[in-house]
């Protein structure tokens, strides 16, 4: 098996069934695109959304998901400036859980019903 590894945050990336994660997503995708399914654990574009994490921020305004709130921080503007990406990250946060706990953050048909089973 092969794990796909950014390798940022300090470790070398060369252990065992560790693959780079650029090239690991090239490769996926080019076998994908000639027809050959990668399906391990998930095919490419569902993979790379779960590895990243990215699904949490894209999901959290969906109540009945009961997703904590949460903002994506660019790494970058952490190393520009610390302190304002996190004036930025909490500002945002708490413009998310305003919209988030609204209940004007999900579509009617992902509300419960009063007095039904949804």
């Amino acid at each position: 098996f092969l794990w796909l590894t950014s390798a940022q945050d300090g470790s070398s990336g060369q252990q065992c069934g560790m693959v780079n994660e650029r090239g690991g997503f090239e490769c996926m995708r080019r076998l994908e695109a000639a027809g050959l399914p990668t399906r391990f654990p998930h095919v490419s574009q569902l993979y790379r959304t779960l590895l990243a994490k990215e699904w949490q921020a894209m999901l959290c305004l969906l109540p009945k998901l009961r997703i904590s709130p949460t903002v994506m921080v660019n790494r970058a503007s952490i190393v520009v400036d610390a302190k304002r990406a996190a004036s930025m990250a909490l500002h945002a946060l708490e413009m998310v859980r305003t919209a988030r706990y609204s209940g004007k953050a999900e579509p009617p048909e992902m509300r419960p019903d009063v007095g039904g089973i949804r």
